[in-house]
Parts: structure tokens; sequence; C-alpha cells
């Protein structure tokens, strides 16, 4: 009580300020999965300046872009949700379960006694807890995420997405034997012939059955399928269709003479994306993290979510972060009254939630913990082996150069766009020729954003330029801005990792500036600027450990800062990078892999429509299937810096 009469104290002394909270979206978004609506709204809200400016401005570091947040407030806000869910989904059994076996664990009576109390720090007479604090809530997540109904029940956004849907209404997963197999499953190659002339196309049938041999009757199984020259080190993705009976389709095309082997894998069953998609829904993500409040007072560490819920937390007890974080971020009010949201500095990652701690059944578990377990591709027999011969008409050679690729045509052409060949060190496109220039690099000003995939882009790009670096990349794991530059040739390039959430580390804080929105980077890129200016934008991995709305809500704010960015300066060419293919991801594959990935790249797809034509979209998800990729640092990653070259070079 008397922390809640400070705050409205506290308030009351610079006045209420209304606020509709930056949420999911920003605006009613049409699109062909479903209609998104903002139904959040907040009756209270209290706004802060920055009492030290000075304190809340992204360093500048040797000439890095810079990021002032004197313009900024910062919120703490009180939410109502007013939610009209389509599907009212809360599976009691699965959390009655989760509460049992917590309360088993014998090292968890203590915080089930006291569960409130875990969540907050203390008042006095210690204040500078936020390491003692960071220790308490790892201690809860130990225990799993203790069952709050009401932060369980709190749905991510107000209308479930289609794809969430579609798997929900399958039932869950009671006995193992009914997932789907690949030892049962099997392949058919259609029309009966297998020989070929290049540039045929190669249609197969895929008919998935479960662990007893009996057909399935219903789709959502990730099968992939692709075809493999290994005499000549060449290989080509397969487009599949689901049927939604238990069967899929796949289509591929033979652009070259040889003898190709068909390769079908069972990437994740049905069951295990169902798994995902309900400890989405209910835990909000795999992952989770805590903020740091500091000043010259004290110190103190909260729960943070890219969601307005912290479990056994009043909405008024909840700081909105959003506008320093680029796209929605909350945490925890400070307890201590020397605090407020105005002195958040940064966030560090609690170990991921795992094992007996999700809300599945037992056989949903074991459907996970396969991904974690090798061969990592489940092979469906049989695999056949295709001649193919030269044809009456050459292959067609594509005559436009990449870098004159209509920008539209990168993101409405149809799989395969390309395919590898001397093993996985070039791609040959199938839209465009190669042609480019050997000034690549003068008079251009080159700005990534994004994860440590898009970090290797800078790090080649740099060393191919033999630039000075004017920060050094002190260690393998570096979260945090770096730029480079060759004065002669009038070229700088600088990356910046995406901001929270992003998993930077579990021992060390990732404090304001190393850590940088996307959209501000973005927004400040000026309308005039000399010679070239080419922006790369790649968000993915950081983002799928979470509900699919933090990938989407970060999508829009960049999308929305690229639009600015093109009426601003018309120069700037920008390219979008989409999701990759990885069967080894976080420790635990289902916390961190590619399960949800091509739902990602729709909603990545849908969202850039208005922009097709003034962005450029690599898509590296059929690359990396074809590269049979396993580490989510793509195992050849400078062939994906090279696509980027071919098709921006001279554009």
């Amino acid at each position: 009580m008397a922390v809640r009469i400070r705050k409205l104290v506290y308030t009351a002394t610079i006045g209420i300020v209304s606020f509709t909270a930056l949420w999911i979206f920003t605006s009613t978004h049409d699109i062909h999965w479903h209609k998104t609506e903002a139904h959040f709204s907040n009756d209270k809200t209290k706004s802060f300046q920055p009492a030290n400016q000075h304190a809340a401005v992204f360093p500048s570091t040797n000439g890095m872009l810079s990021f002032s947040l004197s313009h900024l407030s910062f919120r703490t806000t009180r939410v109502q949700a007013s939610f009209d869910n389509d599907l009212d989904f809360y599976p009691t059994t699965e959390v009655d379960a989760l509460y049992k076996r917590v309360v088993a664990q014998p090292k968890c009576k203590e915080m089930l006694q006291a569960t409130a109390d875990f969540w907050r720090s203390t008042d006095g007479p210690d204040y500078r807890t936020s390491e003692a604090d960071y220790q308490r809530i790892a201690k809860l997540m130990a225990c799993g995420l203790p069952v709050d109904p009401k932060f369980l029940k709190a749905p991510p956004t107000t209308k479930l997405y289609d794809f969430e849907r579609r798997y929900l209404t399958q039932p869950p997963l009671t006995n193992r034997s009914l997932a789907s197999s690949e030892f049962k499953s099997v392949v058919h190659l259609l029309g009966g012939r297998t020989t070929f002339e290049v540039g045929e196309n190669v249609t197969l049938r895929v008919d998935m059955k479960d662990g007893q041999g009996r057909p399935k009757v219903s789709g959502g199984d990730e099968v992939r399928v692709w075809f493999k020259d290994v005499g000549k080190k060449k290989s080509v993705a397969a487009n599949v269709l689901d049927l939604g009976n238990g069967s899929y389709l796949a289509t591929g095309l033979l652009p070259w003479e040889g003898k190709v082997k068909v390769q079908t894998v069972l990437a994740h069953s049905s069951a295990y994306i169902r798994a995902v998609i309900q400890t989405h829904l209910l835990l909000k993500t795999f992952a989770r993290f805590t903020g740091i409040y500091t000043n010259d007072l004290a110190d103190e560490a909260t729960f943070c979510s890219h969601l307005p819920y912290i479990p056994h937390h009043e909405p008024e007890d909840i700081c909105n972060l959003t506008e320093i974080n680029g796209s929605p971020w909350f945490c925890a009010w400070p307890i201590k009254k020397q605090l407020s949201c105005q002195d958040f500095r940064g966030t560090r990652e609690l170990l991921s939630i795992t094992d007996w701690r999700l809300p599945v059944t037992s056989p949903e578990l074991a459907e996970l913990e396969r991904s974690c377990k090798d061969p990592r591709m489940r092979f469906i027999k049989p695999s056949f082996e295709l001649t193919v011969k030269k044809g009456a008409q050459p292959f067609p050679q594509p005559t436009i150069p990449c870098h004159k690729l209509p920008p539209r045509q990168t993101w409405t052409q149809h799989s395969p766009t390309g395919f590898l060949s001397e093993g996985t060190n070039k791609w040959n496109f199938l839209s465009c020729r190669k042609e480019r220039p050997k000034n690549c690099f003068q008079n251009l000003t080159l700005h990534i954003v994004g994860d440590s995939n898009s970090r290797h882009h800078l790090n080649r790009y740099c060393t191919a330029m033999e630039a000075v670096w004017h920060v050094i990349q002190t260690k393998k794991a570096w979260h945090a801005p770096l730029r480079c530059s060759h004065t002669k040739a009038g070229f700088t390039a600088d990356w910046n990792p995406h901001a929270n959430p992003f998993s930077s580390s579990s021992t060390d804080w990732a404090m304001m500036g190393s850590l940088v929105p996307s959209s501000h980077v973005i927004d400040s890129i000026p309308a005039e600027t000399p010679g070239r200016v080419l922006l790369v934008l790649h968000h993915y991995f950081h983002l799928v450990m979470h509900h699919v709305t933090a990938f989407h809500n970060m999508v829009i704010a960049s999308r929305d800062a690229v639009a600015r960015l093109l009426d601003r300066n018309p120069n700037v060419q920008v390219l979008v990078q989409g999701p990759h293919v990885t069967y080894v991801g976080w420790p635990q594959h289902y916390v961190g892999g590619d399960g949800l990935a091509r739902f990602m790249e729709e909603i990545l797809i849908q969202e850039y429509r208005p922009l097709r034509d003034r962005v450029v979209y690599l898509r590296t998800w059929e690359t990396t299937l074809a590269m049979e990729n396993h580490p989510f640092h793509p195992q050849n990653q400078n062939l994906i810096d090279d696509m980027i070259l071919d098709l921006m070079c001279g554009r």
C-alpha cells in the first residue's frame, strides 16, 4: 500500500498524463490469417522525464550512432485488457498436472509458501539488491513458472493467429505412438518414372503415419524435401504443400544433369509444433529476463516481459518501457522508494524453462526432447535416385543482373529461387545472373541491424575492405554495437544488435546502449547522406523463444521506421533477410529452434507488402534447407554474405 501511495504522490507532482499504450499493433491490420485489433486501454498512466538526462542517453562510441532518450518518457501503465478471444483456450488438465509437478519438488516448498514475496525485492535496509534479486528470481525459474492462473490465462494477443488456431483444434498428444513417425511414413514418386530431362519437375507424395503405422488424417507436420547430387555437390530445395489430410505434395525442379537423390525428412511433427504453441500461449515464452533499475542511491532487479503481464503483479505495478525499447517491453516497478521507471538501465537473461516445468503432457515433452537428439534429420524412406539427362532444349539462363531484379519479385517469386553448387560455396539464382561491380563498397555507408547472424555480415565486409575497427570484438558472444571504416574508400559500416527480447547473457547485465532498438537506428539515418547507403535487417533467432507477438511487434516497428526512412531519403537501399533452417538451436532445440520459422516468415512477408517495390527480400530458407544446415549460425555464412552483395551491389 505504501508503495502505491508513493507512486500516486509522485505522479501528482508531475501531472497525470493520459496515454494509450503502444501495444502489439498500432493500428488494425487486415491480413490473410487473421484480423488483429488493439484492445488494450489504460485508465491511468504515469509519465516521467529522466531526472538525469545524461544517464538516459545511449553512449556514442568512437563516432558510432548515438540515440538520445531525452525526448522519451518512461511510463508505468495501468493496463486493462478487454479481450474478445475467438477461442477460449486454457488446458486445465495440463496446468493442474504442472502444479502437481511443482508441488512434488522439495526445493520449491519455500517458494510455494510465499510465492508473491519471491517476485518482489525488499525496501531496505540494504538498498543495493540487484544481484540478490536476480538470484531470487532465478530460484523461482528453477521451480518452473509458479502456477499463477491469472497470468497463464492472460492471452498474448487479442485473437489467436490462424496457425495457432489450426494446431489447437488438434487434441493434445496423450500417447507417443500417435505422433507422426518417420519410420512408418512413406514417400511415393508420382508418375512412375525415374529418368528426367534437365528443367523438368518431379512430384512426390509423402504419406505420414503414426508410430503404430496408421495413416495420419490431419496435417501440420513440418516435412522438408530436397534433391541432392553428391557427385557434383549440388542440391536444390523442393516446395512442399500440406494437403491437410496427412499427405504432403512435394514438387521440385531438376536444373542440372546427373544422378539425383531425393531427400525427405520429418523436421517437426504436428504434436511438437502444437506443444510449442501451447507453451507460448501459457508461459508466453521459454526464456525469461530480469531488468535492473539503478541510480546513485539504490539498485534493484525485477521480472521483465515483452507482454504487460508479470506474475503476482497488478497492472499499475508494471513499468511500460516500450518507447526506449522500440517495441513492447515491460518490467515490474521497483519497490524501493529511491527508484522509479526512469532508473531502468538494462536486462539479464534467466535460464530457460524446460523439461518438467512445461505445461505439456508427458508424450508431448518426449516429442519436444526428441528434437534435441541425434540424428537431427529424421529421414523418411524410400529415398529415390533419379537420372537427369540433357534435354532437347538448353536449360534457360537468366539474363537480368541480380542488382536489377525488381524488389517486388524478391518477395513474390516461388521456390525454388536457386540451387547450390560447389557443395555449399555457391548459390545460383534462377531469376537473375550475378554481375557484381568491383567497387561495391566504394562511398558506401552500411547499417546492419539484428542478431549475431547479421553481425557476421559486418565482420566479413570489414575484413574484405581491410577496414579499421573502431570497436574491437573481444569475445565470441559479442552483443554490443560494432563499427569499422575505410577513409580512403569512403566506406563506413556498423552493426547494432536489436533490443529486447534479446538473449545476451545470464552472467552480465546488457545495459542500455549495448542493445539498440532497430527502429531507433533506422530513424537516425538522415534525409541527406553522402554517397550510397545500404540498410540490412535480420530479426530472427533471439525471437523464436517467445510468443510470436515479440517477433511481430519488432517487424512492425522496423517496417514503419523503414517506411519513414524511404520517405525522407528515397535513395537508401534496404534489404530484409528472412529466417533460415537450423536443426540445432539452443541446448534444447524446442526452446530456440526453427519450429515456427515458416509462420514467422509468413508474418514478415505480409507486413512488408506495402514496401515490396522499395525493399529487397533475401530468402535464405531454401538455401539453408538445401545446405542441410544444422547450427543456428549457418555453417556457410559467407554464402549468405555473398548473396546480399549479389542482390545489392550496383543497385
